[in-house]
């Protein structure tokens, strides 16, 4: 994962060359990269690189989807599915669904298991994709 800093010109750092990192008041950063030099980054990218950044990853299990509810045309709960493929432990230790769409983890994500177990990124879990949904949809 690269980092693009603010100094008005175009640098990006790969995040492995970044030696430290000091959080500034308002919420930027210095990094320190390799060779000693210091850049300020935005939170908003720093974020990114941090909680994008595998330090390692295994494979999930077939099975495995990102969910999320929704009404069918029928008013009736819908749930939609995104395969998950992986699993990484990123730079800032927190365990994170790999899916094609990275986006679909912005904000939280709820995971069913292959075994059929729903597990949020809270910690919440329901033993059935049923339980999860009646909850989800207020039923």
């Amino acid at each position: 994962m690269l980092i693009t800093t603010m100094e008005g010109k175009t640098l990006s750092l790969p995040l492995g060359t970044i030696t430290r990192a000091r959080a500034l008041d308002g919420g930027d950063w210095i990094v320190t990269d390799a060779q000693g030099e210091d850049h300020r980054v935005d939170n908003a990218a720093w974020k990114t690189a941090v909680e994008g950044t595998p330090a390692a990853v295994v494979p999930a299990l077939p099975g495995t989807y990102l969910i999320s509810s929704s009404e069918d045309t029928n008013a009736e709960p819908k749930v939609w599915r995104n395969n998950v493929i992986g699993w990484m432990i990123s730079a800032d230790t927190e365990v994170r669904p790999i899916v094609v769409d990275m986006s679909m983890i912005i904000g939280g994500w709820t995971v069913l298991h292959a075994d059929g177990r729903v597990e949020r990124h809270t910690g919440e879990s329901w033993d059935r994709l049923d339980l999860w949904l009646a909850d989800a949809s207020g039923r």
